[in-house]
């Protein structure tokens, strides 16, 4: 799942989210060979 669509399912800002893992608060997330954040159900 993407930062978008994990964004809009939980009502979160996408900027949210990449603050949130930049501080710390949350793990890295893997990325996809593009480089794109893909966000897995345990993510």
């Amino acid at each position: 799942m993407k930062i978008k669509e994990v964004s809009e399912k939980y009502n979160i800002p996408a900027d949210t989210l990449r603050y949130w893992e930049r501080v710390g608060a949350i793990p890295r997330v893997n990325r996809d060979e593009a480089g794109y954040r893909d966000y897995d159900k345990e993510s």
